[in-house]
């Protein structure tokens, strides 16, 4: 006669009711291509950085992760001391926000030694099981004499969203 034995048994949508805590998914993306250049006052998106992920559950919380590799240059390529911002939005929905200043950038070539990181993390609760999407936008201080850089390939600008329970 046979016995199966066990402490507790985890729905393949989750954690059971009554339960704390779990990743449900993990989604992750890479900027993947040349560097993105923008010398937009307004945010505007950077192509390609985004990513879309399907909640099992809508009482779940999406938990983002975003690295970016970001230089600020003159139009020539001089790096100088300027303020950028970066948005993470829900589709057109603003979540969270980074604005960094007195910024010291790079070339905004291909040394990417000169680019520095900048990080957005942020806990989010989109209500939904439908597929959302999660992309970034940048901007620059002033239009015309200073470009944000974001930077692509092995540089690893990447997004991760990770579906949790509370």
């Amino acid at each position: 006669m046979s016995e199966l034995r066990t402490d507790r048994i985890v729905p393949k949508d989750g954690l059971s009711s009554g339960s704390y805590g779990g990743i449900i998914q993990i989604r992750y993306m890479q900027l993947e291509g040349s560097n993105y250049t923008t010398q937009s006052t307004s945010f505007v998106d950077v192509p390609n950085y985004n990513l879309t992920i399907t909640p099992i559950r809508s009482d779940s919380k999406i938990m983002a992760f975003v690295n970016s590799r970001v230089a600020n240059t003159t139009p020539d390529g001089n790096s100088i001391n300027k303020r950028m911002g970066f948005n993470l939005l829900r589709g057109s929905t603003k979540i969270a926000e980074q604005f960094v200043g007195d910024y010291y950038g790079g070339t905004g070539g291909s040394d990417l030694n000169n680019y520095h990181n900048v990080s957005i993390h942020c806990l989010d609760s989109p209500a939904t099981t439908s597929a959302t999407t999660y992309k970034i936008q940048i901007n620059s201080d002033s239009s015309g004499s200073t470009a944000v850089v974001v930077a692509g390939g092995w540089a690893r600008s990447t997004i991760t969203l990770m579906e949790v329970t509370a």
